[in-house]
């Protein structure tokens, strides 16, 4: 089995656990499952394992790590900037993921700027590799097609938009009891792969 497949293979498990874990859970209990709160691992943590694996695959441990913390300007001209998972390869930053339950219009314009700060504020362009790759990995949508594409071409870039559940955001059902779109998970696999492959 390649190295793409099984690491394919490894996230499949862990988001089938995950998604089963989250049937039938409704308001603070599906908040807190989501967002890691009250002793519940989080959403975050499926990137952080998969992170790790492919480190592991790829034979990289030594070279790729990965953290959620402030990257500060050391002259102090800029203000410091933060998404999820900054992915780092011999001290150059490679891979940026943003985790969230669910992106809404409201949010991908937010995070649309940290990544434009990320890609132009030139202490962070400095410590980045040439292509660094961003994601956004969500649960859910509540997002039209025309409002995601108007978005993109304010900013001028795109990034991948990878939604677990394959579903837009409803009422009857939580992010969970429909399963997961094993082609979405596979487009965020083949991503992090591409950006391992490189290194």
């Amino acid at each position: 089995m390649n190295k793409r497949n099984e690491l394919f293979d490894y996230a499949s498990k862990l988001t089938d656990e995950y998604f089963e874990g989250g049937i039938g859970l409704r308001a603070v209990k599906l908040k807190n499952y989501t967002s890691g709160d009250h002793e519940c691992d989080g959403f975050e943590k499926l990137s952080e394992r998969i992170i790790d694996k492919a480190t592991e695959l790829y034979g990289l441990n030594g070279k790729v790590s990965h953290n959620s913390d402030y990257i500060n300007d050391p002259d102090g001209i800029n203000d410091r900037q933060r998404l999820d998972h900054h992915v780092w390869c011999d001290g150059k930053l490679i891979m940026v993921i943003e985790d969230r339950a669910f992106v809404d219009k409201p949010f991908l314009l937010m995070k649309m700027a940290v990544i434009k700060m990320f890609k132009e504020i030139p202490f962070i362009k400095k410590i980045s590799s040439n292509d660094v790759q961003f994601i956004i990995l969500c649960l859910s949508v509540s997002l039209k097609e025309t409002s995601k594409k108007t978005i993109f071409s304010i900013f001028g870039f795109e990034v991948p938009i990878i939604f677990l559940s394959g579903h837009q955001r409803g009422l009857k059902y939580n992010y969970f009891e429909r399963g997961y779109d094993k082609e979405e998970l596979k487009r965020y696999v083949n991503i992090v792969s591409d950006v391992f492959e490189k290194q």
